[in-house]
């Protein structure tokens, strides 16, 4: 008896076995992760940005800081309506962000078992991923990515009942839900297009409703721009005037050179010392400058930036969804994964498409290292669609079993690596407990 003869006997005990395993690494990733970002100095990175402009919203009252352009509409018009109940700023916004991603995992079981049908050891790994994603400290962090995550989600949910009926609740709430988005940040521009892989049959209807709720949109930025300041977006640059396209910039520059190691960065007193030597040209300004700046750069960083997000994101937090998603359109005579998943096929392979499209932009547009954070909700469609994929292959030809051993597996694989391997409390107490029976 071979091992896939054995494993197909035991296939059901395996899979338990696994999640059962998973479950208790899934634990452990979770607490510590979560204990790292509750050690870090607070506030924690963009917080700062929103603290700042609540602080100038309480000085100079929350119209004239709506207009000034350093704003985020929806987001501080949910924090405002709040804050009556919060003493502290910083609870406020951490608060609107783990209501908010309750508010995901609760939208996403819903979807995944109620409308996707998924069930069973499908059900337990795909909540075991989604635990896996929270304990990212974005999840806690008090900034406005939260909402976002929400509402590009919410995006994704009523595509799909877009898709099965063209009422006029659906095509509403597909407009609203963009006008939300680009109403929270700009950064929804990135997102929003990929609706148009959903519909590659309806474009004119789908072009009337992404045009409607751009327009939905622009109205959340009206005092920006009636007072001169463009559309509202949150200034995460220093006074000083420099940019963080400028600091990232450099910091690959010098990457390249070996003068700081992979992944790190230079101070703003760098950025400004070398503009001081080198003139203000030396260095890109904006988006479209930082592409064609060094077109070499870039070509080299897409691919850099693609298989980043592939092997260090996507394997880690989807499991083998990344690959499914890629055998799904190879062209066989009759390709057997998309043959099973029935009426749902146009949507799998319209959010797949909108997942790798994304991926590239980012990949494109990122000169610096990728964060976890701007692929998110792609991630959490992604876990969903990888487990929807892999049940109905257990439906078809009873491979389910095996595809979801191997993906609990995978997981298993990068928790484990990061319990043991990685910088984290357990890690340190493990070297502290040994380091006198090895000296």
């Amino acid at each position: 008896m071979n091992v896939l003869e054995l494993f197909t006997r035991h296939q059901c005990k395996l899979t338990r076995a696994s999640v059962l395993l998973c479950t208790m690494t899934t634990l452990c990733f979770f607490i510590l992760k979560t204990s790292i970002f509750l050690g870090y100095p607070v506030p924690v990175g963009d917080e700062h940005s929103i603290l700042s402009i609540q602080t100038a919203i309480e000085e100079h009252g929350f119209m004239r800081t709506w207009s000034s352009g350093n704003f985020s509409p929806v987001y501080f018009l949910i924090a405002n309506l709040l804050k009556p109940f919060f003493d502290n700023n910083l609870y406020l916004f951490r608060s609107i962000t783990v209501v908010a991603h309750m508010l995901l995992l609760i939208v996403s079981f819903s979807f995944a078992m109620r409308t996707l049908k998924i069930a069973g050891f499908f059900m337990q790994s795909l909540m075991l991923f989604f635990v896996s994603c929270l304990a990212l400290r974005i999840y806690w962090q008090g900034i406005n990515d939260s909402i976002l995550h929400l509402f590009t989600f919410l995006l994704f949910t009523n595509i799909y009942f877009l898709r099965k009926h063209w009422h006029i609740h659906n095509m509403l709430s597909v407009i609203v839900l963009i006008g939300l988005l680009l109403g929270t940040r700009l950064f929804a521009l990135l997102i929003v297009p990929a609706i148009f892989f959903f519909f590659t049959d309806q474009w004119k209807k789908v072009t009337v409703i992404l045009i409607s709720g751009i327009v939905l949109g622009c109205a959340f930025h009206i005092p920006s721009i009636v007072n001169g300041n463009g559309f509202a977006s949150i200034d995460k640059n220093p006074e000083s005037g420099l940019n963080w396209f400028q600091r990232n910039h450099l910091s690959q520059s010098y990457i390249y050179e070996g003068k700081i190691p992979d992944g790190g960065r230079v101070s703003w007193d760098e950025v400004r010392s070398y503009l001081s030597e080198h003139g203000a040209q030396s260095l890109p300004n904006s988006i479209s400058e930082s592409i064609y700046f060094e077109p070499v750069w870039t070509i080299k960083e897409f691919f850099n930036d693609f298989w980043y997000s592939f092997a260090n994101i996507y394997l880690p937090y989807i499991g083998i969804g990344p690959i499914l998603f890629i055998l799904l359109f190879v062209p066989y005579k009759r390709n057997a994964i998309r043959a099973s998943l029935g009426n749902d096929a146009n949507y799998v392979s319209g959010g797949i498409l909108a997942f790798w499209a994304y991926t590239a932009i980012i990949s494109l547009v990122v000169i610096m290292r990728i964060e976890p954070r701007w692929y998110f909700p792609f991630i959490f469609l992604g876990i969903i669609l990888t487990h929807f994929i892999i049940q109905k292959q257990a439906n078809e030809k009873n491979l389910g079993l095996g595809l979801l051993f191997l993906n609990v597996l995978t997981l298993m694989y990068f928790q484990i690596h990061f319990i043991f391997f990685e910088s984290n409390p357990f890690r340190s107490f493990l070297k502290e407990t040994i380091r006198p029976y090895i000296s």
